[in-house]
């Protein structure tokens, strides 16, 4: 089994739905055409506890080609309805519900050795993370490297049991005054400055 060097230890915040749930939507990866962020919360649409997240592109005609097909023949994504200067895709994770909750409570080590794979494989193509994200699903194998980064001790590392943090909730939400947003059955729409409320409610979106 493969166990990379780890140089520093990865002090920044990163959003943890796009390293660790974006593989999961079935979105090929693609070299220009990448989210902008992803969000676990949004006002009106998505719940921090629903087995939910969407997805957030920059709106260009590339992109929606792009993006098309794809959530055509899904039965996973939806592309939200509105006006904004971004695509939103609400991604259905309600079949990984197990991995979803273990996601939420920070125990990447306990995902599911199939989405460990997927998570692995989408993110192959970045070398300088990849070796984080292993350490990150794979803690047992990199406790000792991590003791001396942080100075600590292995018994330590091995007591907490993972070796980041869980999803800030505040970093992994779209929540603004500005955001217009409905769900039925039959309708998901998200309508995004700089479009005003009377705009919205004259295109009967409201």
């Amino acid at each position: 089994m493969t166990n990379y060097k780890i140089s520093e230890p990865y002090s920044m915040y990163f959003q943890k739905s796009m390293v660790f749930l974006l593989p999961l939507a079935g979105i090929p990866f693609h070299e220009e055409i990448k989210p902008l962020k992803s969000y676990l919360h949004v006002k009106g649409l998505v719940n921090y506890n629903d087995s939910e997240f969407i997805l957030e592109f920059q709106r260009t005609q590339e992109v929606q080609d792009f993006l098309t097909p794809i959530v055509r023949k899904s039965n996973r994504l939806i592309q939200l309805s509105g006006l904004s200067r971004s695509i939103f895709i609400l991604v259905n994770l309600s079949e990984y519900n197990l991995d979803y909750s273990n996601f939420l409570s920070g125990k990447y080590s306990k995902l599911s050795p199939f989405l460990k794979q997927r998570i692995l494989n989408f993110h192959s193509h970045n070398p300088a993370n990849l070796p984080y994200i292993h350490s990150f699903l794979y803690p047992d194998r990199y406790f000792e490297q991590y003791s001396k980064l942080f100075d600590v001790s292995v018994n330590l590392l091995k007591g907490v049991g993972e070796l980041i943090d869980k999803p800030n909730q505040s970093k992994e939400s779209f929540i603004d005054s500005k955001i217009f947003s409905r769900r039925t059955p039959e309708r998901i729409s998200l309508t995004y400055k700089p479009f005003s409320d009377e705009l919205i409610k004259r295109l009967s979106l409201a």
